[in-house]
């Protein structure tokens, strides 16, 4: 797997079952690290993604 640092990643979690919620982070290490503790707040992590920002029109 590759580590990534100029994309931002994506952890999506559940709490209470049915509501997802996605959360952003920076770099996937900082994901990694924070799922940690969303686990033990009680949410389950469904996936981390890579995510990218929308490239501008440029005219």
């Amino acid at each position: 797997m590759t580590t990534s640092t100029s994309t931002k990643h994506m952890v999506w979690v559940e709490k209470p079952i049915g509501n997802r919620i996605g959360v952003a982070y920076s770099t996937l290490k900082e994901a990694q690290d924070q799922c940690i503790a969303l686990e033990r707040d009680g949410y389950k992590i469904i996936e981390i993604v890579e995510t990218g920002l929308p490239r501008p029109n440029v005219v």
